[in-house]
């Protein structure tokens, strides 16, 4: 009996290693879905599928999109077991070098990752892998101590430096501290935040033997070593000028402000003449915002506002924006006098703005209405044609009595603004008021009609006459805007550029043909990325380009980021509009609409939502830790889990991560912040869930509070923080066009073709 056992074994196992017994495998995945996958970031769906044996490897892209996808997921020791392996296409068997390189970077043989990426750096590559390896060249030279390279090396700007690699660059200022330029290249690299624990002991140990320069000390300064940067100017410089404006540094430091202002006076003889103020280090402007800032400390609020008021005229916006970043010292008036001051000098940037909105939500939140008044007012011409322009329309119009100036501004407002928040916040009070809606209607039917019988056509004209048909639907005049849209577009005409482009892998000015190459084997993600690097900044011009790759997306993305001020840009109604399908998608429906219905949100403040927070994109994550479509940091998403999903633990990122389950967070969120606020004012609660879900409910609280108004757009005047006022009105925006143009009432969809 146990022979004939024994037999039957050793049968079965010839059998087996003969392979007369077919095995049993798990069915592989089609290529179409890995494709998709990969084309939608999901690298960690491709390494599970790669372990599992389920991708076929005889598929020619295989080595190209396992590599990547480990590389992307860290598993960098994988990705070496790819390091001869080949595609058949050079750019991307260079490319699948690179990861190597990176890899052997990460797993601490910086030697290897340096051979690799002298070698195939020069070869043809994937252009948007150009920052990792000036990164990994970095990384590299920094623990191989290369001193030669690190002295012309640059790290992208976008990239930050690791903890680990801040201790090694300050371990090698501490070593070569008499190398001064290698000093100099490797302090700037640093960024102020690493500068803690030994990173800190390691450069103030070096400034101890450290034979400083003037960049050197103007690097520490930088950094935020303050005091001992103006304590080695103050000895480098051999200017006399110099020197005392160093000294009144560090008495300012030290807070001898009577001190350090006696300095100030004494310098300031010294730039009564231009030519001379032309040939010192010192700027005016950084000698009066020093005196400003001794004063600020010394003077009572009185007497500081005083010499504000006679100083701010004649200032430069560098030494107003000072003036102005201590707003809380200032008095009303004079904080409207050195705002205009400002304004007169403006460029109309972003990096202005923020304090355009400081000045008025800080005012609103006083209850200063009457500045706020002056300044919109004046600001209207200032701004008049700009971007700004709106927000003071706006304002004027809640300021305004007389409703033919209200007309004026509503007009306005309707011709050049369409779509935007304060178009349709305005519109809704002009329903309200029957003499104005009368008003304006007899003046929009004007509009309308000449546009209807002109024959000559150009972008502004058709943006007004779209802002006015949709005017009609908002205010229930007429509704022909479906047609109106129709017509408005087919007389859209628009000439497109032959396309060029500078291509960095072979200095040529024509046109990538590798891109038509990469497209055909359906890496589409890989396309969209090399277009962003060979053309930062993608515009409608070549639209035709975009959409042959399908990245039209990207492009609209880019035009919208990038604004609507270049002549060649679609005025902003006409470009929503022309664009619409790529700019206002519905990803996800039946997850979304699943749980819209389930907890009773509007449909299309959900898309509002996702739009403004993520773009659509399930794999975005925040400098917040904010993660998925819907952007919910782990406190909120483990709350909300808890109280609607039935949860009984925290949620970890990766559970808040899952689509499905971000979305109906997210929008059970929405639920949540509207439950919360429904005994507050009707016209309010919008914009009260809006703003909260970004800035929290206990900042839209206090700013609820300090603004005692039920007036939705004085609300959002008044909210503090820049980021919420911009995501706020952002929101409502979207989530008009999405129930006006993709949506209809009940939220079906209104124009899927």
């Amino acid at each position: 009996m146990n022979k004939y056992f024994v037999f039957v074994a050793l049968l079965l196992v010839f059998l087996f290693n003969s392979s007369m017994i077919p095995s049993v495998s798990s069915p592989e995945v089609k290529l179409e879905t890995i494709l998709e996958r990969y084309n939608s970031m999901d690298y960690e769906y491709i390494v599970n599928m790669y372990k599992e044996g389920k991708i076929p490897k005889d598929y020619p892209l295989f080595p190209y999109l396992v590599s990547v996808s480990l590389f992307k997921v860290s598993n960098y020791q994988e990705v070496l077991s790819f390091t001869n392996a080949k595609v058949g296409f050079d750019i991307l068997d260079n490319t699948i070098k690179l990861l190597c390189a990176f890899s052997f970077s990460e797993l601490g043989d910086f030697g290897k990752s340096q051979d690799l990426l002298k070698e195939y750096s020069e070869k043809p590559h994937l252009s948007y892998y150009d920052d990792l390896i000036s990164y990994y060249r970095f990384r590299n030279s920094i623990f191989l101590e290369d001193i030669q390279s690190l002295v012309s090396l640059n790290l992208p700007s976008r990239l930050t430096m690791r903890d680990e690699e801040a201790v090694q660059v300050s371990r090698l200022i501490l070593r070569y501290y008499t190398n001064q330029s290698l000093v100099l290249s490797l302090m700037k690299f640093l960024q102020p935040k690493v500068l803690k624990g030994e990173v800190l002991n390691n450069i103030r140990s070096s400034l101890v033997v450290l034979k400083t320069n003037i960049e050197i000390s103007k690097e520490l300064i930088r950094l935020g070593l303050t005091r001992e940067g103006y304590t080695n100017l103050l000895v480098l410089s051999k200017r006399e000028v110099e020197r005392l404006y160093y000294r009144a540094m560090l008495l300012y430091l030290d807070r001898k402000m009577n001190d350090s202002l006696s300095i100030v006076n004494g310098i300031k003889k010294y730039y009564t003449n231009d030519e001379f103020a032309s040939t010192v280090n010192i700027s005016r402007d950084d000698v009066e915002i020093l005196e400003l800032n001794c004063l600020s400390e010394v003077l009572d609020r009185s007497k500081y506002n005083d010499f504000v008021l006679k100083k701010a005229p004649s200032s430069s916006k560098k030494v107003l924006a000072n003036i102005l970043s201590k707003y809380n010292l200032l008095l009303p008036e004079v904080h409207l006098v050195v705002i205009k001051s400002f304004l007169k000098k403006t460029d109309f940037s972003n990096s202005d703005y923020k304090y355009v909105r400081s000045f008025i939500s800080y005012h609103l939140n006083e209850g200063n209405l009457e500045i706020v008044k002056k300044f919109s007012d004046w600001a209207l011409g200032v701004a008049r044609g700009t971007d700004w322009e709106r927000e003071f329309l706006a304002l004027k119009y809640v300021f305004t009595s007389s409703d033919e100036e209200k007309k004026n501004l509503v007009l306005r407002l309707i011709k050049f603004y369409p779509m935007t928040y304060e178009y349709y916040t305005i519109l809704g009070r002009v329903k309200e008021n029957v003499a104005l809606f009368n008003l304006v209607t007899n003046e929009l039917i004007g509009v309308y009609s000449e546009i209807k019988r002109s024959t000559n056509f150009n972008l502004e004209i058709l943006n007004s006459f779209v802002g006015v048909s949709l005017a009609f639907k908002v205010l229930d005049i007429t509704n022909t805007l479906d047609d109106d849209v129709k017509w408005a577009l087919s007389k859209v005409s628009f000439k497109f550029d032959v396309y060029t482009i500078t291509n960095t892998n072979t200095n040529t000015t024509k046109f990538p043909s590798y891109l038509d190459r990469l497209y055909s084997y359906g890496l589409v993600s890989d396309v969209h990325l090399e277009l962003g690097k060979l053309n930062s900044r993608p515009d409608i011009r070549y639209v035709d380009i975009y959409r042959r790759y399908k990245a039209v997306s990207m492009m609209c993305k880019a035009t919208e980021s990038y604004g609507f001020a270049s002549s060649f840009y679609f005025r902003r109604g006409v470009f929503l509009l022309y664009f619409k399908d790529y700019l206002y998608p519905l990803p996800y429906y039946d997850i979304v609409s699943i749980s819209c219905s389930k907890y009773n949100v509007s449909l299309s403040l959900a898309y509002g939502v996702m739009r403004s927070e993520s773009r659509y994109s399930p794999f975005v994550l925040s400098v917040a830790n904010a993660v998925g479509l819907m952007q919910l940091i782990q406190p909120t998403g483990s709350s909300v889990g808890r109280r609607f999903l039935g949860f009984n633990r925290d949620l970890s990122l990766l559970d808040i991560y899952v689509v499905d389950r971000n979305v109906e967070l997210g929008v059970a969120h929405i639920r949540e912040l509207i439950d919360f606020f429904r005994n507050y004012p009707e016209g309010l609660k919008e914009v009260l869930v809006v703003s909260s879900y970004n800035a929290g409910t206990t900042a839209v609280l206090r700013w609820y509070r300090a603004l005692n108004t039920s007036d939705p757009l004085i609300f959002v005047e008044g909210i503090r923080y820049l980021e919420t006022y911009n995501y706020t009105k952002s929101v409502i925006e979207n989530r008009w066009f999405y129930d006006i143009f993709v949506l209809d009432s009940n939220d079906n969809l209104a124009y899927r073709n």
